[in-house]
């Protein structure tokens, strides 16, 4: 569990710090926080993908022919 914890902590780019998880419930906890904020940045970075690539396929539908 202690390696999950640092490599999920090194993958998430949260670090070490001064204050970090000692038992093995706070790790978990810590764990899920990191996972979720993971997940929050990967679903914000899909929705911005895609509102883009929607922008990008309506201009390209309502450029004039030519």
């Amino acid at each position: 569990m202690t390696e999950a914890y640092f490599a999920l902590a090194t993958f998430a780019t949260v670090g070490y710090g001064d204050i970090a998880a000692r038992s093995q419930t706070g790790r978990v906890l810590a764990m899920l926080q990191m996972t979720g904020g993971l997940l929050l940045v990967g679903v914000a970075a899909r929705v911005l993908t895609g509102a883009i690539q929607a922008g990008m396929r309506q201009q390209h539908r309502d450029r004039p022919p030519g």
